[in-house]
């Protein structure tokens, strides 16, 4: 590098003349060099056997905490080690920027291999069951409704083509009206039944299944009498 040069050339063994220039040029040279002081660190712990690349060339064999001189501009860092994976860095550098702080977190080798082919995906998740069950009691409810409700309408049609009011006999007025009342209760439980089971089945959310190539994996929890069960299940 120029500094190199202008270094060298500053020595006593030049002519007096240069080596003043040379030493005017080294300290103009100092004010707009650039330098980064890197840290390598493994779960929060300093590692210093890093070897690390500046574009391919070997910036140092190892750290030591110093600043290392670098030109300005965009340059790729790689880190290096016998112990911990390789990675690498993009750092922008400007002129004049000087004990740049660059650090990188290592993992070790090999480290985490066993969830490397692992991936997971997202799903809704299953209609809860409790919202088939609801659906169920509401339609019911709605079947309730009309039938009793049908009953009582031929019940009535029947007192009014008889022209019996007000001394209709007692016992068909109470049926009338206790199958109105029924079919009433019906249509409230069929509303809310399936009221309920609509908001159960938008509102659910979303769940991670766990996938191991071609292979797709899913745990299921769900509560039994005195206590739950859990269910694997995948496709192959």
């Amino acid at each position: 590098t120029a500094k190199k040069h202008f270094l060298a050339c500053a020595q006593v063994q030049c002519h007096a003349n240069i080596r003043k220039d040379c030493a005017t040029w080294l300290s103009e040279v100092g004010q707009d060099s650039s330098s980064i002081v890197i840290a390598a660190q493994y779960k929060g712990i300093d590692v210093t056997a890093v070897r690390v690349y500046l574009d391919e060339n070997l910036l140092t064999d190892g750290l030591d905490g110093r600043a290392l001189e670098v030109n300005p501009g965009k340059h790729t860092l790689r880190f290096e080690s016998d112990t911990y994976e390789k990675s690498e860095q993009v750092v922008l550098i400007r002129e004049g920027e000087r004990n740049r702080g660059v650090a990188v977190s290592l993992r070790k080798i090999g480290e985490g291999s066993s969830d490397s082919n692992k991936s997971y995906a997202t799903y809704r998740k299953d209609v809860p069951v409790l919202s088939y069950i609801l659906g169920g009691v509401g339609v019911a409810g709605v079947g309730m409704f009309a039938g009793f409700g049908l009953k009582g309408m031929n019940g009535k049609s029947e007192l009014d083509r008889l022209a019996c009011k007000p001394n209709c006999d007692a016992t068909k007025t109470a049926s009338i009206k206790r199958d109105f009342v029924v079919a009433d209760v019906g249509l409230a439980i069929g509303i809310a039944s399936l009221g309920t089971a609509a908001i159960l089945l938008f509102t659910r959310g979303y769940e991670q299944r766990l996938q191991v190539g071609s292979t797709k994996m899913r745990l299921d929890l769900s509560p039994i009498a005195g206590g739950g069960a859990a269910t694997v299940s995948g496709q192959f």
